[in-house]
């Protein structure tokens, strides 16, 4: 989760997925889409994770 934190809060990362949103490339908005659900995918996975966990 972490990681994935550093990843989408990185910069690089941002400014490349806004460049992607104002082409008119429809593959471009595939690309977008396709990270940001991924992206989206991760994070539940991560919070699922943590929520099957049994304290100490």
């Amino acid at each position: 989760m972490v990681k994935l934190e550093e990843l989408t809060a990185n910069e690089k990362y941002r400014e490349g997925l806004e460049k992607l949103s104002v082409r008119e490339d429809p593959r471009a908005q595939e690309l977008q889409n396709a990270a940001t659900q991924r992206a989206e995918e991760l994070m539940q996975a991560a919070s699922e994770d943590t929520d099957d966990m049994v304290p100490a």
